[in-house]
């Protein structure tokens, strides 16, 4: 080994370093106690080099175990700096949409006020069919608008909710029994009616046949040359005879 050398080297340079020696036994003896010394000394340079070079082998590691942590910590502070920065686009993004969210709440409220309000205009205007139904659907949703502890998007709902049964009411063909003032009188009838665009009635007795005037806001006789058709019509709307084509008077003056 280095150190092995090193010390025989050592050693050697310590003979010729010994100056001439004295012959006879006490020469001897001082020569033998400086060769002692000396070595003794060479043992202790040694062992401190041999510390020394174990205490630098120990720094080197735990010098490269820091390096490898530090690269680490580096690499985790970019990685959570790119989570950060990722994060703070997405609260950026969540705020712009609660700020369209107020906005849309500040306008959405009093524009379902006016839907409302409209719609039972709309009720009122139109041909009278289910009339305390609706008007009282239509009383319901003013109530849920003005529910302090129900949330917006409930009232959004419900009021879809039944601009969609109005909506229903223009696609779809009904038969009601009702009891209707006629030429004066009270008559118990059939009513048919056909989306939006007609109502017809016929009295149970068979003697009485009309229709609605929406420009007069009343019922008008209708000619009996319609009775078959009407009652085919409810017939076929209350599903008691096949869906078959009938030819009733929409519209305009009956000739």
């Amino acid at each position: 080994m280095i150190w092995r050398k090193t010390f025989i080297i050592t050693f050697s340079a310590c003979l010729f370093s010994l100056g001439p020696v004295c012959d006879g036994p006490a020469g001897d003896l001082e020569v033998h106690e400086k060769m002692t010394g000396a070595i003794r000394e060479q043992v202790k340079v040694q062992e401190k080099a041999d510390r020394w070079s174990e205490e630098r082998q120990a720094l080197l590691a735990e010098i490269q175990q820091i390096d490898t942590n530090l690269e680490w910590v580096n690499y985790q502070n970019d990685k959570y700096a790119a989570y950060i920065d990722q994060e703070e686009d997405l609260l950026k993004e969540l705020r712009r949409k609660e700020a369209e969210m107020d906005n849309i709440r500040r306008s959405l409220e009093p524009y379902l006020d006016r839907v409302v309000e409209e719609l039972r205009t709309f009720v009122s205007e139109d041909i009278p069919f289910l009339r305390e139904e609706r008007e009282s659907r239509i009383g319901f949703m003013k109530d849920a608008l003005n529910n302090y502890h129900l949330s917006l998007s409930d009232k959004l709902q419900r009021v879809l909710e039944a601009l969609e049964v109005e909506t229903k009411f223009g696609q779809t063909v009904d038969v009601t029994t009702e009891t209707l003032d006629f030429d004066g009188k009270k008559v118990r009838a059939e009513i048919l009616r056909v989306g939006r665009v007609a109502m017809f009635f016929r009295s149970r007795d068979g003697k009485h046949l009309g229709r609605w005037n929406e420009e007069t806001g009343s019922w008008e006789p209708l000619s009996q040359d319609f009775t078959l058709a009407v009652r085919d019509a409810i017939n076929m709307a209350a599903q008691k005879k096949a869906v078959d084509l009938v030819d009733l008077p929409v519209g305009g003056p009956v000739r």
